[in-house]
């Protein structure tokens, strides 16, 4: 699909409809996900990477607006599936943070960057960043409460514990061992990362609601 053909989708999706866009990604999960076996050891991690790369492309093209790739597509989103396979590859150890970002990487927010490329931004950057960085937290939270209840706890007890250690919350949750924690953590990250994009794109658009009423 080229540049031009997708454009229409993003703008319906930008809209609320995003009957096309769900259906766009829905045909490509199957052959991107094969694709990626090729990188990764399981087919969790093919559906981790390809859950990912879709957030991210959510969030760079139809949230903010940015101006999509003039290239195919479909080659453009497999790509960056592919590289977030390698890249999770070459972590050796997770560094997890919970008071400004993720709840164990559940939602990547495409922040890793140099701890010092701050300062080299303008002020105006800065903030928009800032204020975009608490748009997140509050989609993240709201996104958290809407899980069903099993979800919700395993969430909860991460961030009052800080921990994502399936090893460190199977027990004081009940779970009957560590893998079938892990199953249910999987499914739960899938969930919320879906929430948190539906919470950040109404943020968005209350946002430029207020901002025409003025």
């Amino acid at each position: 699909m080229t540049t031009q053909e997708f454009s229409a989708i993003i703008n319906a999706a930008q809209n609320g409809d995003a009957k096309a866009f769900n259906a766009f990604f829905k045909t490509l999960s199957v052959e991107c996900k094969k694709n990626l076996l090729n990188y990764v050891s399981t087919k969790a991690e093919a559906e981790e990477a390809f859950s990912e790369t879709m957030y991210k492309f959510w969030k760079n093209f139809v949230i903010e607006g940015r101006p999509l790739p003039e290239t195919n597509i479909k080659g453009y989103i497999f790509t960056m599936a592919k590289y977030y396979c390698i890249n999770q590859q070459k972590k050796h150890k997770k560094v997890v943070h919970y008071d400004n970002h993720s709840i164990g990487e559940v939602v990547d927010k495409g922040k890793n960057h140099n701890k010092d490329s701050t300062f080299f931004k303008s002020e105006k950057d800065f903030f928009a960043e800032q204020k975009l960085e608490d748009k997140y937290q509050e989609a993240l939270k709201k996104g958290i409460q809407k899980l069903r209840d099993g979800c919700r706890k395993i969430f909860e007890f991460m961030l009052k514990n800080h921990t994502d250690k399936p090893k460190d919350i199977w027990q004081p949750l009940g779970y009957k061992n560590v893998n079938t924690l892990r199953s249910v953590k999987s499914e739960c990250q899938k969930a919320l990362k879906l929430k948190v994009m539906v919470e950040m794109e109404k943020l968005m658009w209350m946002e430029r609601d207020n901002s025409t009423k003025f």
